[in-house]
């Protein structure tokens, strides 16, 4: 009797073992879970948060140092196979009237190699206000295409494209060499001479002495090939005759001179269709780069060359002793004056040449200071921060809200205004104007 009743129990007492979890135990449980998992997805979104954020800043970085070692490329050709001040420069011969230069356009009659817009860029963006900035513009002139003269074979009085003077070059030269080899020559020589086609730019002539005259290049096409001969013709009206101002020493070589504008300005949509992928936010600035002709005009469409950039500063060191005196006489001494950014001697230094008197030096530019600051895409502090530079507040963050006028600065606003900002200074010496005393 006592086997059978035990085995009809042991059953009874395995199910009693499998009994499932309570309603209060499964409320408990889904509740700890939630918890953990609105933990989970709180830091996974504040990582993310955070990985975009730095994301952006880096972008900002790296776009500012590419930005930057372009206009350091650009600053160290001032000058560069060209004049640093035509006006003074005793290279440029007189002509027969006793005057100089020997060109006609006003742009070449003030041709620099740098010649500095004193917040040239602050009218082109309006944020710049609200957030202190007052960011410049500069034009560079020299030799920006290439690093070659080419050698003058025969010149002609004419030339087919514009009826200027014709110069047809050496084809044995090292230049001609460069440019023909595995490449459309009359193409290379075009856009060395030429980067923007139907624009006419400045043309050098010089002899092995150094002596040199600038001239318009033909619009139509500044060089080229014809019948297997290349060539450089300059515009029409242009005249071009050595003897009068003793260029008859050796060689006569051409090289083209060209000049470029950085600034900082929007691109939209509605005036630059080729950016309209680019135009997606309000109030944003960029750094482009543009060709300026002969004639002075800015030729459209510029260069993009940075995104959201919000200042560019420029300023300069200069050799501004008297050396019509002799060293060590009485009233010589050294000087040279560094100026501070912002400082109201860079425009004055920089400025026109419109004549031998004119007040600016920029032949005297001996060094170049660039600053320049572009922001994070989206605005991600809501609070700004400064920080000292040289005895005043620069700042780290940047205003995004133009409608507001004014940002929000209390600790209490949560409301996300603030870009943070990526800053670079870099030098650059002259070495094209390292000689230029006069």
């Amino acid at each position: 009797m006592s086997g059978p009743r035990a085995s009809t129990r042991a059953p009874a007492r395995r199910r009693s073992k499998r009994r499932a979890f309570t309603l209060v135990e499964l409320l408990i449980s889904l509740v700890a879970g939630l918890i953990v998992a609105i933990a989970v997805v709180g830091l996974s979104k504040e990582a993310t948060n955070t990985f975009y954020e730095e994301s952006r800043a880096a972008s900002a970085e790296m776009s500012v140092r590419t930005a930057i070692d372009r206009i350091r490329a650009d600053v160290q050709r001032a000058a560069f196979m060209s004049s640093p001040a035509i006006q003074r420069d005793p290279t440029v011969p007189l002509n027969q009237l006793g005057s100089k230069p020997t060109i006609g356009a006003a742009p070449l009659v003030e041709m620099t190699g740098l010649r500095l817009f004193d917040q040239g860029s602050k009218a082109k963006t309006p944020l710049s206000a609200i957030n202190g900035f007052t960011p410049d513009a500069l034009q560079i002139t020299g030799n920006l295409t290439t690093s070659d003269q080419y050698v003058v074979r025969t010149a002609t009085s004419k030339g087919a494209s514009c009826g200027g003077p014709l110069f047809e070059l050496q084809l044995d030269s090292a230049a001609m060499y460069r440019a023909s080899t595995g490449a459309n020559t009359d193409a290379v020589l075009q856009n060395i001479f030429q980067p923007v086609a139907g624009r006419s730019f400045m043309v050098r002539i010089a002899d092995d002495l150094g002596r040199a005259e600038y001239h318009l290049g033909c619009a139509k096409q500044t060089a080229g090939v014809s019948n297997g001969v290349p060539y450089v013709e300059l515009a029409s009206g242009e005249s071009f005759d050595p003897t009068p101002y003793g260029m008859v020493d050796g060689r006569l070589t051409v090289n083209p001179v060209t000049t470029v504008r950085w600034e900082l300005m929007p691109l939209p949509a509605e005036a630059y269709p080729q950016y309209a992928a680019l135009d997606t936010e309000p109030n944003k600035y960029n750094l482009v780069r543009s060709w300026v002709d002969a004639t002075g005009v800015i030729v459209t469409p510029p260069e993009l060359v940075a995104e959201h950039a919000v200042d560019l500063k420029f300023a300069f060191t200069a050799d501004l002793t008297d050396y019509t005196l002799t060293p060590g006489s009485s009233g010589w001494s050294q000087t040279v004056v560094t100026y501070a950014f912002g400082d109201a001697n860079n425009a004055s230094i920089a400025g026109a040449v419109t004549s031998a008197g004119s007040a600016a030096r920029p032949q005297r530019i001996r060094n170049v200071r660039v600053r320049l600051s572009t922001r994070s895409p989206i605005a991600d502090r809501s609070l700004p921060l400064s920080l000292p530079d040289a005895g005043s507040a620069y700042p780290l963050r940047y205003c995004t809200n133009l409608e507001a006028g004014v940002c929000n600065v209390s600790p209490s606003v949560t409301t996300r205004e603030w870009a943070r900002l990526r800053t670079i200074t870099t030098e650059v010496s002259l070495p094209n104007q390292a000689r230029a005393f006069y």
